[in-house]
C-alpha cells in the first residue's frame, strides 16, 4: 500500500517537474482517478510490460486498500486469481515484481 502511495506522490511531483499544474482556481484539475499508468503515459514515462502490469495492480490496491475501501461493484471487490478456486487472495506479490517495483522508485528517484 505504501509503496503505491509514493509511486503516486512521485508521478505527481514528476508531472508538476514538466511544468503542467495539477490546480487551477484552488480545484483539482490533474488526474482524479488515480490511475498509475495514466500518470506514467502524463508524465512522458516509458514503461515495460511488467513494470505497466505492475502500476495497474498498484492502482488497484490503492482503489482497494487505501482511498476507497468499499467497492462499487461485486466485481472488483477480489478479482479472480488464474489456479485458485474458491475465496480469492487479495493480492500476491512475487519476488518479481517487488524488484520491478524497487527498479521504478529508484527511477524515479533519480529522475526528480
Amino acid at each position: 500500500m505504501n509503496l503505491a502511495l509514493a509511486i503516486e506522490l512521485y508521478l505527481k511531483a514528476t508531472i508538476l517537474k514538466s511544468g503542467k499544474e495539477l490546480v487551477s482556481d484552488e480545484r483539482f484539475i490533474g488526474n482524479a482517478t488515480h490511475s498509475l499508468l495514466a500518470m506514467a503515459q502524463e508524465a512522458n514515462i516509458n514503461l515495460s510490460s511488467s513494470e505497466s502490469a505492475l502500476l495497474n495492480k498498484l492502482t488497484d490496491t490503492i482503489n482497494s486498500w487505501g482511498r476507497y475501501p468499499i467497492p462499487k461493484t461485486k466485481g472488483s471487490w477480489r478479482r479472480k486469481v488464474e489456479g485458485v478456486e474458491g475465496l480469492q487472495p487479495l493480492w500476491t506479490w512475487s519476488e518479481e515484481e517487488l524488484k520491478v517495483c524497487d527498479a521504478l522508485l529508484q527511477r524515479f528517484r533519480e529522475s526528480l
